[in-house]
């Protein structure tokens, strides 16, 4: 089982990456956690965990994996 890294209302670094080369980064900033979604992969054995943040840049909201996140 996945612990839970992030909660709603955490102020958090997002790092978003070019889609055709992930060890690129093409913007960052700060944002605020709105909501999680968990999802179950492969017939439930494993989960995922999805974060909507808000962007403070962008005045947007983005999906984010946690591994693009740090919390601050």
């Amino acid at each position: 089982m996945q612990n839970k890294k992030f909660n709603s209302g955490d102020l958090v670094r997002w790092y978003e990456s070019y889609a055709d080369d992930l060890s690129m980064t093409k913007d960052t900033g700060i944002g605020i956690i709105l909501s999680e979604k968990t999802y179950l992969l492969y017939s439930g054995d494993m989960k995922h965990t999805n974060y909507n943040v808000y962007r403070n840049k962008h005045k947007d909201v983005l999906v984010f994996m946690p591994e693009d996140l740090v919390k601050i």
